[in-house]
């Protein structure tokens, strides 16, 4: 067993991208953590290199919807253990590279909420999720 480390660019926050990363590690059976910095999204995993080669493909091909990636690159680093796989707190860096995301329409389930009497979020005006992302 080996630790790779992903590094993904463009826009890749506030649409939900550290949530899909943990869903697809959990679902590849992978330990690690993922976390948003002030230049992209960071990935680090335990795997084999075949493993980890796949895990990458899919977070490349498998990407949410208003994610758009202009850059990623996967490296073997140090080996370090981790015994689950969680979402890290976002971490400020000294210069910031990031793509703004633009404001989306709202999605299904957030219309569901917004209109519904019985939610809690009936008529809330700031309704964001991580599908159609914050509202501007």
């Amino acid at each position: 067993m080996k630790t790779f480390h992903i590094h993904i660019n463009g826009i890749v926050q506030g649409v939900g991208f550290r949530p899909f990363v943990f869903k697809l590690a959990l679902e590849s059976n992978l330990a690690g953590w993922v976390n948003n910095t002030s230049d992209g999204v960071h990935i680090q995993v335990n795997a084999n290199g075949k493993v980890a080669q796949i895990f990458f493909e899919r977070v490349l091909a498998e990407k949410p919807k208003f994610s758009v990636i202009t850059k990623a690159s996967i490296k073997e680093v140090p080996f370090k253990l981790y015994d689950q796989f969680d979402i890290v707190h976002s971490q400020e860096g000294e210069s910031t590279n990031l793509l703004v995301t633009p404001d989306y329409g709202m999605c299904i389930d957030c219309k569901k909420e917004l209109f519904e009497a019985k939610n809690h979020r009936y008529l809330y005006p700031f309704i964001t999720c991580t599908n159609c992302g914050p509202r501007y």
